[in-house]
């Protein structure tokens, strides 16, 4: 019979994938503390983790870097929209009517 030994371990068990990750993380600090290169470092810049953190950390100063450009594309592309809608007829909304805006659009293209 199936009895409980197997509950959540199998494939698709959440205790079951816990446990395998736990015991990467356990075989992975062991290999660091073993390995005759790595043993001698802090624990705190090898392994998956501290890959994260790493990675994590300069893609955040990569976005703060980043963040002056994009604000100046926006106000300059802010600033030649305006413009361009000061050209199409400033700030009135379009009129709602059919006749108006042919009208419109006759105007515009005859100038």
């Amino acid at each position: 019979s199936q009895g409980g030994s197997q509950g959540g371990e199998g494939k698709g068990g959440s205790m079951g994938a816990a446990r395998s990750l736990l015991e990467a993380q356990r075989a992975e600090f062991a290999y660091f503390r073993s390995h005759e290169h790595y043993r001698e470092l802090p624990p705190d810049l090898v392994g998956t983790r501290a890959l994260g953190a790493q990675l994590s950390a300069l893609l955040a100063r990569r976005i703060q870097a980043a963040l002056p450009h994009v604000k100046f594309e926006l106000l300059e592309r802010l600033a030649s929209n305006g413009a361009a809608r000061l050209e199409l007829g400033g700030s009135q909304a379009p009129p709602r009517a059919l006749g108006a805006r042919v009208n419109l659009l006759v105007k515009a293209i005859s100038e």
